[in-house]
């Protein structure tokens, strides 16, 4: 504290700058938490889109997927499709037959062995189209 050398009291200048001093203390110190609450979002937002997402997989019913298969893949894409399932599907685990399993069934199951191959997502396509396509009615 500064004294006045007159009198030992405490200078009316420096009494009245105290309270300045201390909002703007406080400001700095709010603003250095700011900018690291904000650096730390940032930092999760730019980590969160770096990783790999699974292969999208749309809402269908099973007839709607049936339907898509058919429509959108010609017999020639099914039959590549057919080739890419035996090909990347069996070089990990004994193949199941197609018809064993409901579509509902293959769309818990295809993901998942989509994202271990790291398959493209056209020979997915392709391959899904196959399995969908022959799978149990």
């Amino acid at each position: 504290m500064i004294y006045c050398k007159r009198n030992s009291t405490q200078s009316p200048a420096i009494k009245s700058n105290s309270p300045q001093i201390s909002n703007i203390v406080s400001t700095i110190v709010f603003m250095k938490k700011t900018s690291v609450l904000f650096l730390a979002v940032g930092t999760i937002v730019l980590f969160s889109n770096c990783f790999k997402k699974a292969h999208p997989t749309a809402q269908k019913t099973p007839a709607e997927e049936m339907d898509y298969a058919k429509t959108h893949y010609t017999d020639a894409q099914r039959t590549t499709g057919k080739g890419l399932y035996e090909k990347s599907c069996g070089q990990c685990h004994d193949l199941p037959l197609t018809g064993d399993y409901t579509i509902a069934q293959w769309d818990g199951i295809l993901p998942k062995m989509f994202e271990k191959s790291k398959m493209g997502y056209d020979d997915a396509g392709l391959v899904k189209a196959y399995v969908i396509y022959n799978s149990k009615k």
